[in-house]
């Protein structure tokens, strides 16, 4: 895909972009800053979908919304088209691997920011994408 039509499909303003993934947990504490996760959305609309992805399953009871801006070179062009090619509506951003971040997480429950500060993406994602990296695309 090239640069202009990624640009505009994927809401990238000036070569950032704004993303947003859902965790569960009990407590903030919970939370793996450095192990964030790499499966984003661009579209908070779409978290709020039943069966979403962009979230780690229920490992506690209480929804947290992590938010980051990403510059365009954070991002795996080719899982992300690759994902947005098979399941347009999920408006998947996926990050590469080990990528520091800026991130806002806040806590639904309480309506509030708990968490201001740097987060790593770490090296959780969907193992397709490693199967797909290694050619194996189903």
């Amino acid at each position: 895909m090239d640069t202009a039509k990624r640009l505009y499909i994927y809401g990238i303003k000036e070569h950032n972009m704004d993303v947003i993934r859902k965790i569960y947990a009990n407590k903030i504490e919970d939370i793996d800053i450095q192990n964030i996760g790499c499966h984003w959305t661009s579209d908070e609309s779409v978290l709020t979908r039943s069966g979403a992805f962009g979230y780690t399953s229920a490992e506690g009871s209480i929804e947290y919304r992590v938010y980051a801006t990403v510059e365009e070179s954070y991002i795996d062009q080719l899982a992300t088209d690759f994902s947005n090619d098979r399941y347009p509506s999920e408006k998947e951003v996926v990050l590469l691997k080990n990528v520091k971040l800026s991130v806002t997480i806040w806590n639904r429950e309480i309506g509030e920011d708990e968490y201001i500060g740097e987060a790593n993406t770490g090296t959780r994602n969907e193992k397709w994408v490693d199967n797909f990296h290694n050619g194996v695309t189903d």
